[in-house]
Parts: C-alpha cells; structure tokens; sequence
C-alpha cells in the first residue's frame, strides 16, 4: 500500500483540515468543529480540486468534534460534485457525536460510512 502523501492543511481557529492521498484516494482529515465560518473557505479548497481528485474521496471524521447545518450542506454539495463526475464519497471514524448528527440529517444514506479507512475504501470502487 502506497503511505500517505499530505497535499494541505488548512482551516482556521477551531478546525483544521489535512487533505491527503492514500493510493488513488484524496483524504480530508478533519479536526475540530466545523461550523457556518468556515464553509466558504471548504467550498473554495474543493471547487479547485481536479475531477481525478474527486473520483474517490474519503472524509475522515475521527478528529471532528461539531458540525452544523452549513458543513452538512458543503458536504451534500460535496458528494453531488463528485456524483457528477462518476465520483464517490464515503466518510470513516466518526465518533458518537457526529455520527448521531449524520443519522439524524440521513446524509449517512448518500455516503458510505465506516469504522475505519479501509472498511470504506473498498465500497469506493
């Protein structure tokens, strides 16, 4: 297995994002809480993101804290972009408290979701 490339870090105050490949997968690594104030800045990183950076991507939730109605829509816009394309998206690691958001908002029914990287990398295709 090819180790993982880090690409960029960004976020600001209370999230950071650590964007990397693992073999032919992008890799958002989210850390903090992600709310409304950093949602322009997401849209922005992943609007320049190459359609081949898009055919498999991977949200790793395992350092997420928080998320509110905003970061799920930048993720529904998110998922819609690579669907588009012939892309997916799956999301990994999410503790009990964003999981319980992402069931209650059902976005779990648009993603594939796991306990861990490679449970998930393997539905990506």
């Amino acid at each position: 297995m090819k180790k993982a490339e880090s690409a960029a870090v960004f976020g600001k105050g209370a999230l950071k994002i650590d964007i990397s490949r693992r073999d032919d997968v992008t890799v958002l690594h989210f850390n903090g809480e992600f709310i409304y104030d950093l949602v322009d800045e997401f849209q922005q990183y992943t609007d320049t993101l190459t359609d081949q950076d898009l055919k498999k991507v991977v949200l790793d939730f395992s350092g997420l804290e928080w998320l509110d109605s905003a970061a799920i829509s930048a993720f529904l816009n998110l998922i819609h972009r690579c669907s588009r394309i012939g892309g997916r998206v799956a999301a990994c690691s999410a503790p009990l408290r964003v999981s319980k958001i992402l069931n209650l908002t059902r976005i779990n029914l648009l993603l594939k979701t796991g306990t861990s990287f490679e449970d998930v990398k393997r539905h990506l295709g």
